[in-house]
């Protein structure tokens, strides 16, 4: 999987229903939220690719358009949704020809809020938990079980 978080994507911490930015994200502690949210893509990509098979080594090419999480005002009261937004192409690793042409992938998840959100993280769901197993998912159903044949 090659994840490319382009960094002319303008992330938010602000603490608002809905930031008006490219990548909001909360479920790590503070820092280079374009990093963690790579980080989110690659740990899902190595999750799901452990279940294709296929004649040719390919390479994931993920580039990240949109990830709007939830902010801790809407975590904390309404919820929301997980906007996920990426192209999704398959190169073939040997020679760099496209198996599967750039395509746009959204990836909606459910933010539960309140008593909701708080009971899931206190049962383990933290957000990183959801959306990686979320993301695996997404990636698998896209890809199907022999991606590049």
């Amino acid at each position: 999987f090659d994840v490319d978080v382009p960094r002319d994507l303008q992330a938010s911490e602000a603490n608002r229903y809905y930031p008006i930015a490219d990548i909001v994200w909360r479920g790590d502690a503070p820092g280079d939220r374009h990093e963690q949210v790579a980080s989110l893509f690659q740990a899902a990509g190595e999750r799901a690719s452990s279940s294709f098979q296929g004649p040719n080594d390919v390479v994931v090419q993920v580039q990240l358009v949109r990830f709007h999480g939830v902010t801790e005002k809407t975590r904390l009261s309404v919820g929301g949704t997980y906007n996920m937004v990426f192209l999704l192409q398959v190169v073939d690793a040997r020679t760099g020809a496209v198996l599967e042409p750039a395509r746009q992938v959204v990836a909606n998840l459910e933010a539960p809020g309140g008593a909701r959100g708080r009971a899931l993280i206190e049962a383990g769901q933290t957000e990183r938990v959801r959306v990686v197993d979320h993301l695996t998912s997404v990636l698998m159903s896209e890809l199907g079980a022999n991606p590049g044949v």
